[in-house]
């Protein structure tokens, strides 16, 4: 030991070296302590270590020393802790695991995805009361970031389409082949089985579209987003289906978008996701209505038989489905593929459902034929 440590002790123990009487007594538990609290217990413990640690620093002990003779009674103390966090973690790394299977085996099960999916967006709907977050809905991002780039259509992406002269009709067409097949090489494709069962398909004609405009609160009230008229006469829908009503309108071609909550909600009764349709496909909450009627192909009527643009809509998906009588659709490819891919046309028949993705085509059609022609469309976002 160092001489000056050996000089401290020695004045320590002459000068102020502790009585006998000094050091803590250890006494047993009594019955009342061993009634109080584990709070108050543990008091009581950590006063008892506080005085031995005073009366060892008195006696001219140093921290090293202190600790080195209190490992018989902290090692035990010290292995429990440890043992204990060991526990802890693994029980958390545990649950962890199980949080992780269980939002992994909800996403990958359709029946309870999709129980989800419509509870979260009942969820939404509720919120609207409080806070309009429709706008928000269209983001990217919640944030902007100045270093993020959308990655758009490549020129290597025309490879897919090129040589394409018809767009191939499917049927009984699983989620996995039409996205391996078709969307993700902006194929697109007419599906001849997909809405034999909607309301909408046996329902939906010129008569029972003016009904529903007329006589059903939810339409009657609700805000039309977008119309188009070939005839420049009539600017509003209610003028276009008071014509038709009374006889006055004998020809017609129109489009409008419901996008009122009331509105897309009560055309939805009639139709329902097309099935070949991935989940991973999120549909926008508006619909598209086209109708027309008395107009001839290859005859340029007033009303128009040009082709017609339905409204960019902005989304990932489109699909538009044939109802009553007949359109031609075109497809054409945006400016980067202009060269490399053709314009393809398709007559739809009744109860067929024309898909494709709106990076690559861009999307008209125009009327046939002078009988009622009656059409709905949607579309989605997908990444």
């Amino acid at each position: 030991m160092a001489e000056s440590e050996i000089r401290r002790r020695k004045n320590i123990s002459e000068h102020e070296s502790p009585n006998q009487s000094d050091l803590p007594e250890i006494k047993p538990a009594t019955d009342v302590e061993k009634k109080l609290p584990l709070e108050d217990k543990l008091k009581i413990i950590d006063d008892e270590i506080q005085l031995l640690r005073a009366f060892c620093v008195q006696s001219g002990f140093n921290q090293t020393e202190i600790e080195s003779s209190a490992k018989p009674l902290l090692g035990p103390v010290l292995g429990f802790l440890k043992q204990s966090n060991r526990q802890k973690w693994k029980s958390r790394a545990i649950k962890i695991l199980i949080l992780c299977s269980l939002v992994a085996f909800l996403y990958y099960y359709d029946p309870a995805y999709n129980y989800m999916r419509v509870n979260a967006r009942l969820a939404q709907l509720k919120t609207l009361k409080y806070w309009d977050w429709k706008d928000m809905y269209e983001y990217e991002c919640l944030i902007d970031n100045p270093y993020y780039e959308s990655v758009g259509l490549l020129e290597e992406d025309c490879e897919d389409c090129q040589g394409l002269a018809e767009i191939e009709r499917i049927s009984k067409v699983t989620q996995d082949e039409i996205v391996e097949e078709f969307f993700r090489i902006h194929v697109p494709a007419i599906v001849t089985d997909a809405i034999d069962n909607w309301k909408a398909y046996k329902e939906f004609d010129t008569d029972f579209l003016i009904k529903v405009l007329f006589d059903e609160p939810a339409i009657n009230g609700s805000q039309i987003c977008n119309f188009y008229n070939a005839d420049s006469k009539y600017k509003y829908l209610k003028q276009v289906m008071r014509g038709i009503r009374n006889g006055t309108n004998t020809a017609w071609n129109i489009n409008w978008e419901n996008c009122d909550d009331h509105a897309v909600k009560f055309i939805r009764k009639y139709y329902q996701r097309p099935y070949f349709i991935p989940p991973m496909v999120e549909m926008r909450m508006s619909n598209w209505i086209f109708m027309a009627s008395g107009i001839k192909k290859g005859k340029h009527h007033s009303l128009g038989t040009h082709f017609t643009s339905s409204l960019g809509t902005g989304a990932t998906l489109t699909w538009f489905a044939q109802l009553k009588g007949h359109y031609e659709v075109k497809l054409t490819p945006h400016d980067i593929c202009s060269n490399t891919c053709d314009v393809i046309k398709a007559t739809l028949k009744p109860g067929e459902i024309l898909v494709y993705t709106n990076a690559m085509w861009s999307f008209e059609y125009r009327v046939v034929q002078s009988e009622d022609a009656v059409a709905i469309s949607s579309s989605g976002y997908y990444d």
